[in-house]
């Protein structure tokens, strides 16, 4: 699969609203392309947008309000390309390939032999915590997952390792364990691949 056909996109809004009957624009550059939406009795407006390259983008809008709202459209792979991959010494130790793994997964960079799902999940709610699923990064041998934790309960907390993540797990790092009230942070857990 081509890397840049799972390029990820960056939308800037002005507004807070989509019509189904106003005109866009969707501009790259010096080039604009306008597109009109019509009338529509849904809450949602979904369509594709294809790029001269032949790359094809899904926009989901909810359609609500009065106000016309305009969307500028890049593609943030292509305006920042990151790097080669990274690799992970395959004869590193388990323990060394997790943490590894969970670096890569903190930097938000790519790592050759894993796949990676960005698409967040809903969140669900374990007592006090809200979790969240908000990437993926899978290989034959390991998956390493980053989760969004927010406190919901009304007293502050404190997240352990084993609270996040059961007993399968290769590696975890809490990016902040103390946690106040209304407060998130981000967790990195590597499993075995199936678990």
């Amino acid at each position: 699969m081509n890397a840049l056909a799972s390029a990820s996109i960056k939308v800037m809004a002005i507004g807070a609203n989509v019509l189904p009957s106003t005109p866009w624009k969707v501009s790259k550059g010096m080039n604009t392309r306008k597109m009109i939406a019509w009338p529509y009795s849904k809450r949602k407006i979904s369509f594709f947008g294809t790029t001269r390259r032949g790359f094809v983008y899904k926009f989901d809008c909810e359609v609500s309000g009065e106000a016309a709202l305009q969307v500028f459209i890049a593609n943030a792979d292509l305006e920042n390309p990151q790097g080669a991959p990274q690799s992970i010494e395959a004869s590193a130790t388990l323990d060394d390939r997790a943490v590894s793994l969970v670096r890569a997964m903190f930097e938000q960079r790519r790592v050759a032999g894993f796949e990676i799902s960005d698409a967040a999940r809903a969140p669900v709610n374990v007592g006090d915590l809200k979790v969240q699923l908000v990437s993926e990064y899978r290989s034959p041998a390991m998956t390493g997952k980053v989760l969004r934790i927010e406190n919901n309960g009304s007293e502050p907390m404190t997240l352990k390792e084993e609270i996040i993540a059961g007993d399968g797990a290769i590696a975890v790092s809490i990016s902040n364990p103390n946690l106040a009230s209304g407060q998130a942070t981000a967790a990195y857990v590597v499993v075995p691949s199936g678990g």
